[in-house]
């Protein structure tokens, strides 16, 4: 299993603006939309699709989701205080800190606590 991050090839595509999408961009945004929206059915063709178009590789540095006993909760964490920086709800240091909060892995340190302290 690979996970689609924003430093993989489409997410130019996949953030432009949607009056900047050429006509072919349009279609192929809206093929993958139908493919994803009941990818059990269409499982075959999605894999098809992304094999097919060279804006779907991985880059060279993907990897897949390391198999760690609560990897998924740190990743969930981490993408939604992304998700907040990106859709400028959060500083990066608010998102990271809330973050941390809700994972409970240790006491928030502040910007001017030093480590131990």
């Amino acid at each position: 299993k690979i996970e689609v991050l924003p430093t993989d090839q489409w997410w130019d595509l996949a953030t432009k603006e949607d009056d900047r999408l050429s006509p072919e961009e349009r279609d192929l945004l809206d093929r993958l939309a139908l493919l994803t929206s009941e990818a059990d059915h269409y499982f075959e063709d999605l894999i098809i699709a992304y094999d097919a178009d060279e804006r779907f590789a991985q880059i060279p540095v993907a990897r897949p989701r390391p198999i760690l006993a609560g990897y998924s909760r740190l990743s969930d964490a981490l993408g939604r205080a992304i998700e907040t920086v990106v859709m400028q709800k959060a500083s990066p240091e608010e998102a990271l800190l809330s973050a941390q909060q809700r994972l409970d892995l240790m006491p928030p340190v502040t910007r001017h606590q030093q480590p131990g302290g």
